[in-house]
């Protein structure tokens, strides 16, 4: 997997655990469509970002304009190919495949890391829900 396909899935780690820490069970699985996901990956990878430093958007680097707002072009053709990680991200759900015991956490940078969690937060104050 690539730097950006694993920084994708800690970020989707991020957002399905914020999901269940509000809504308290396991429900996520609709709530996470690929329209829903494209748009919060914006988000997450704009709201910190500012002329001296780039931030996530140095990572997610690749967004196109299209009819319902921006889309990063390399995690939207894997999504098209049913093939980001663990994570298999349709028109109507989310759905986890089979995940190995790999870590892929470990292969990320801290930066990156820590640039996710800050964005993660950020959106957060902004509006929790």
């Amino acid at each position: 997997m690539t730097t950006k396909e694993l920084a994708f899935e800690y970020l989707m780690d991020c957002f399905i655990d914020w999901y269940k820490s509000i809504k308290n069970d396991n429900s996520f699985h609709y709530s996470f469509t690929k329209l829903k996901v494209i748009k919060l990956l914006f988000f997450a990878s704009a709201v910190n970002a500012n002329n001296e430093d780039h931030n996530l958007l140095g990572t997610f680097n690749k967004f196109v304009a299209m009819p319902f707002g921006p889309v990063e072009s390399d995690i939207y053709n894997k999504m098209n190919q049913s093939a980001i990680g663990k994570y298999c991200i349709s028109d109507k759900e989310l759905k986890i495949q089979e995940v190995s015991t790999e870590n892929n956490e470990d292969k990320l940078s801290p930066t990156i890391i820590e640039q996710i969690n800050e964005s993660v937060e950020a959106l957060k104050k902004i509006n929790n829900r």
